[in-house]
């Protein structure tokens, strides 16, 4: 049965992360971790619960420590786990599982909607959805939107209403159509249709007067959305405009900052032509299992996937700043490990999570510094989004470990994931002092891919 380019992806980054694990150890370099480990401060009160929001899979706040201080770590044990915490399941929502849900953190709400769901035999496109209170661990039903069902929506929260646009629908159409829900009236309005082309999978980031959406299905292209006059407008173009699928960008408060990774002989093209570099990732150990991929899936998007880049690919950076209009190239920087980037902005960094390492890029700088790989042996790492916390990084798809990645002491933990099924592509959130992470799909030994309909609430220790 085909794929999606989504589970192709993963499948093909999987494969060369198989491969990479039989390279010689001798080529290898031993991963660090904090030696001495802080117990978390106290982060919850009374006055403070109530507030609760959510994010997506990282997410950061003082809930680790360590002092900084580095030393090889024995591979074959297990990274310690975060003292406390509590982790509960959710609530039933009501909802079908999915995969590629628009979702956003409102503050009080995570709100879902769209996605696709698929069985094995049938694929289906959603149009609903639903919103979570992570406190009361109680879901309600959205209304009907104005658009159709889709998948791979872009999504941003204005502080007012979120933003819904673009997608796929019956694994062939582009869509240029969007709309916009605001939860204090329950109600969605129709977004002005964008005129320059449909997307789906693309990044975007909510500036404190546009949504910026940066696409590269028919092209490396930007453009802009102003809820306050209905209007869309074409930014200038990204430098170099180079065919990669699946980009990812962060908002710093002045700049859009977006990573993307080489793809065919666009990636190669890239590679040599991309300006000095920074520090580069030295390769770094591997996990010693590789997680199952999805074997029955829905047709592909057109137009088709092009090949990923593999280990020592180069990785393409740019930023865009609205107020001038203008894309400004940053050093490149090369990842050993060739596996999907996920990445966030620490208010001083941008940081590029991967499975086998990664790098944290100071833009005001231009200069990168490699990141460890996680230090585990047999740990599952799949295809998630990545959320902070304002100090911490987290990773969670399922099982029974989640991960925690402190930059200021270059330091992984693992905190307890729940037990549930190990999972790609969930809808993951940081609600300001609690994880909450919801469906994805998950792999059978026998009937293929599934969708799961369940998540968890996690409390970090206080």
């Amino acid at each position: 049965m085909n794929r999606t380019p989504d589970e192709i992806v993963v499948t093909e980054l999987l494969q060369r992360v198989a491969g990479y694990a039989r390279t010689e150890p001798a080529q290898r370099r031993e991963p660090m971790v904090s030696d001495d480990r802080r117990r978390p401060r106290r982060m919850w009160s009374a006055g403070l619960a109530a507030a609760v929001a959510v994010a997506v899979v990282l997410a950061g706040m003082s809930l680790l420590g360590g002092d900084g201080t580095t030393r090889p770590v024995d591979t074959s044990g297990q990274l310690a786990r975060l003292p406390g915490g509590t982790t509960e399941r959710l609530a039933g929502s009501g909802l079908l599982g999915r995969t590629g849900a628009a979702s956003v953190w409102t503050g009080s709400e995570l709100l879902v909607w769209g996605g696709l769901h698929f069985d094995g035999k049938d694929n289906r496109w959603l149009a609903d959805g639903a919103a979570l209170d992570p406190v009361a661990n109680r879901w309600r039903p959205l209304p009907p939107a104005p658009i159709g069902p889709r998948s791979v929506a872009a999504a941003v929260w204005t502080g007012k209403e979120m933003l819904v646009w673009g997608g796929n629908h019956l694994g062939r159409d582009l869509l240029t159509d969007g709309a916009a829900y605001d939860p204090r009236t329950d109600r969605w309005r129709s977004m002005a249709p964008q005129p320059f082309g449909g997307a789906a999978r693309s990044a975007a980031v909510w500036t404190g007067r546009e949504m910026l959406v940066v696409s590269s299905w028919n092209g490396l292209k930007a453009t802009a959305y102003n809820p306050s006059t209905d209007q869309w407008r074409q930014v200038a173009d990204p430098p170099g405009a180079p065919l990669m699928p699946y980009p990812e960008a962060v908002w710093t408060g002045t700049e859009l900052v977006m990573v993307m990774w080489p793809s065919g002989a666009a990636g190669t093209a890239l590679g040599s032509s991309s300006p000095p570099t920074g520090p580069t990732v030295e390769p770094p150990a591997v996990a010693s299992s590789v997680p199952p991929t999805p074997r029955e899936s829905p047709p592909p998007l057109p137009p088709p996937v092009p090949s990923m880049g593999g280990p020592n690919s180069r990785m393409y950076v740019a930023a865009y700043s609205p107020a001038a209009d203008r894309w400004t190239r940053l050093p490149a920087v090369d990842m050993k490990d060739g596996t999907l980037p996920r990445i966030v902005w620490t208010g001083r960094e941008v940081l590029v999570v991967q499975a086998l390492g990664g790098a944290a890029l100071d833009p005001s700088k231009g200069t990168w510094r490699p990141l460890p790989p996680l230090p585990t042996s047999g740990a599952e790492v799949r295809s998630v989004p990545a959320v902070w916390t304002g100090r911490y990084v987290l990773l969670w798809s399922g099982g029974d470990d989640g991960f925690a990645f402190d930059p200021a002491a270059d330091a992984w933990w693992r905190f307890d994931a729940g037990g549930l099924e190990r999972r790609n592509d969930p809808v993951v959130a940081w609600a300001d002092r609690l994880l909450v992470a919801w469906s994805g799909f998950y792999d059978t030994d026998r009937s293929g891919s599934r969708l799961a309909s369940d998540g968890i609430r996690y409390l970090p220790p206080e």
